[in-house]
């Protein structure tokens, strides 16, 4: 079978074919699938995705199906549509970047916020060509510095 681009193995298509899934839940240490109509983006419930940023072990909400994975591929973490506000606190802002998961925090928030994360801004600011008086000007310095050695 063919899905999101992947060769999926023959045992992973006949799970999605019979169960409708297609994805585990991003979190490594959950044993279940992103079951829901995108709501919780790749995660199985709210829960797991604040664990996921805490880098904390997977923990599940009350709303969570708790549909095992049926070793189906991880989904990408992307964050619910509603995050919980743990998923967005400074507390949350520290762990994630212990557990070397700022990116996921970012995402988090800006989907709380409904604000671009700051990975999204520099990166859009780095295409940005520089204005023409600001690289005249970086362009004479830079010639000074030369004719001065």
């Amino acid at each position: 079978g063919f899905s999101g681009g992947l060769c999926l193995e023959p045992a992973t298509f006949a799970m999605e074919k019979q169960t409708g899934l297609s994805e585990s839940c991003a979190h490594p240490d959950c044993p279940f699938a992103v079951t829901d109509s995108g709501a919780y983006g790749g995660f199985c419930c709210k829960r797991c995705h604040v664990t996921y940023i805490r880098g904390e072990p997977a923990v599940h909400g009350e709303k969570c199906s708790k549909v095992p994975n049926g070793d189906l591929p991880r989904a990408r973490p992307s964050p619910p549509t509603d995050p919980l506000a743990e998923s967005t606190s400074r507390k949350a802002q520290q762990l994630a970047q212990k557990a070397g998961r700022s990116d996921a925090f970012q995402a988090a928030l800006a989907m709380k916020t409904g604000i671009a994360p700051v990975e999204a801004t520099k990166a859009a600011r780095a295409e940005l060509p520089e204005p023409l008086p600001q690289r005249e000007a970086r362009e004479a310095r830079e010639g000074e510095r030369q004719r001065s050695r």
